[in-house]
């Protein structure tokens, strides 16, 4: 279970250097992230 949380971690570190370098993509990026913190609590 650790190992999962520390990949997650790496993962969305991964992707936010990503949509830095596209900031073209950054608006949707940041729509995504609002409706799932929205779904998640």
């Amino acid at each position: 279970m650790i190992y999962w949380a520390i990949n997650d971690n790496f993962i969305w570190e991964l992707v936010e250097n990503l949509m830095s370098q596209n900031r073209h993509k950054l608006l949707y990026y940041q729509k995504v992230l609002k409706a799932m913190n929205t779904v998640i609590n």
